[in-house]
């Protein structure tokens, strides 16, 4: 299984999407602003280097960096 996301600001642009994804018959879920950072966490945990130890600040500014 593969999976794509898309991200767009235009609304129109995403319900076309949707309706398009839907008419194909491929399933499809929508992520809100949690579950995006919730993915960028996934992804720099997933990227990091477990044989050092960094503080808890230093985690919070590349989590932040990595929503944006």
């Amino acid at each position: 299984m593969e999976s794509i996301l898309i991200t767009s600001n235009n609304k129109s642009e995403i319900d076309l999407v949707r309706k398009l994804v839907k008419k194909m018959g491929i399933s499809f879920i929508s992520l809100n602003d949690e579950n995006q950072e919730d993915l960028a966490l996934l992804q720099a945990m997933l990227k990091a280097d477990r044989a050092q130890k960094v503080d808890e600040k230093t985690v919070m500014a590349k989590i932040e960096e990595n929503c944006r």
